[in-house]
């Protein structure tokens, strides 16, 4: 192999490093779309971005005290998706339940916690 003949290879492969480079540095470089927040944490009270799902309508079991107040299932924000928390019968320490709710606000979905007033 005389000098040409090699200085042709090592231009050749160069050439193929170079293009390799410059190919896996693009790859490297793309700019892939961010993926909206769910939720966002502002002051301790967590705004999600999505909308709650409809309630589920349940059918509450047979009172057992006079004094049980039922306080309805709802949805809990579980960092990824909504998870359904069943609802349950409590006794009535004082007055009636107010019962929680998801409120709309500027920033996202807020949980307003029930309670007793």
């Amino acid at each position: 192999m005389n000098n040409q003949q090699y200085f042709r290879k090592c231009t050749l492969v160069i050439t193929l490093l170079m293009i390799v480079g410059l190919l896996v540095t693009a790859v490297g470089c793309t700019v892939y779309p961010l993926r909206p927040r769910k939720a966002v944490r502002a002051g301790g009270v967590v705004y999600v971005q999505k909308s709650p799902p409809t309630p589920i309508v349940e059918n509450p079991p047979p009172r057992p005290s006079p004094k049980a107040v039922w306080i309805g299932g709802h949805w809990r924000w579980a960092g990824r998706k909504y998870v359904w928390v069943r609802g349950h019968w409590d006794r009535n320490p004082r007055g009636s339940w107010i019962t929680g709710h998801w409120e709309r606000r500027p920033s996202g979905w807020v949980w307003v916690t029930g309670r007793w007033r």
